[in-house]
């Protein structure tokens, strides 16, 4: 049985962890609880090692495919940082790794699309966090000969993280800027792609993974209260908007993601292709949460 390590299972490694189980493989993955609750099958390993160094080594054996969905900080990946022997050790088994990084490295474009190959400019501190993280994994994957994909995901969403919920608990925000544009991605696509992934044979590369209708963020809002039958938010002017850098940093940022590699790599369609079939398709799931 193929077995992948899963070093962070937040959002996105819970479901990518799940859906490799259904596809028969076993599954391993980081958490700071381990006692949360996790499909039984999924092994649990408590992690942060920034607290207190783990030993990995046992875990790590006999992995397949190691996924990284672990948020770089300011000195870069922490998993090369805290358990570069680790993985070093377990090179013999392990065929591919796939980290998890964001389209945030490409920075402001003014609107226009930006490509793999497109030059990075990350503008955000986090940005700048992923892109040494990016640089860290791929030395790693050229130096040890493993073949790296990295996947630049946009704004993830999914059962429990998306505008239907946050207009649910009274936090969603319907932020108006002129001619900004933002791509999604729904948690499942991000699964499925991952998964696909381990079943090609090739070499390294980057893939943007994002969907297919970049949009501002006030009209999925609004289509979020049109699928509720609610009111929106009353609408608020980003220049009269008090706003964390976080957030205002997101709306500065204003770019295109074009999708189009990973879909001629995979011959992939799109579970949701754009924030409304994702959105219809969460409706009845939250209003029954």
């Amino acid at each position: 049985m193929n077995k992948i390590f899963c070093f962070g299972l937040g959002f996105s490694g819970k479901e990518i962890a799940k859906y490799f189980l259904k596809k028969n493989w076993s599954a391993v993955g980081t958490t700071r609880n381990p006692t949360q609750e996790l499909q039984n099958n999924i092994r649990l390993v408590k992690y942060d090692p920034i607290q207190t160094r783990i030993d990995l080594l046992n875990e790590l054996e006999g992995v397949h495919t190691v996924i990284v969905t672990i948020s770089p900080n300011e000195d870069g990946d922490v998993v090369l940082n805290y358990n570069y022997r680790d993985m070093v050790s377990s090179l013999s088994t392990i065929r591919r790794i796939i980290y998890l990084s964001s389209t945030s490295v490409y920075g402001n474009t003014d609107g226009r699309a930006v490509y793999e190959d497109s030059v990075i400019n990350p503008q955000s501190i986090m940005a700048l966090n992923r892109r040494k993280a990016e640089e860290q994994w791929t030395e790693f994957g050229r130096k040890y000969s493993i073949p790296l994909d990295i996947l630049r995901l946009s704004g993830i969403y999914g059962k429990g993280r998306n505008q239907i919920r946050s207009l649910l608990d009274g936090s969603a925000r319907r932020i108006i800027k002129e001619g900004h544009l933002f791509n999604r991605i729904h948690v499942a696509d991000i699964a499925k792609i991952v998964y696909q992934l381990t079943q090609l044979n090739h070499g390294s590369e980057i893939y943007n993974i994002s969907d297919d209708l970049p949009s501002p963020s006030n009209t999925v809002i609004e289509y979020a209260a049109e699928l509720l039958r609610i009111k929106p938010p009353e609408p608020l002017l980003f220049e009269n908007a008090e706003l964390s850098n976080k957030v205002k940093g997101f709306y500065l940022n204003n770019r295109i993601v074009n999708n189009d590699k990973i879909k001629k790599t995979l011959n992939y369609n799109f579970k949701y292709p754009n924030y409304k079939i994702g959105l219809k398709s969460l409706i009845d799931i939250e209003l029954n949460d």
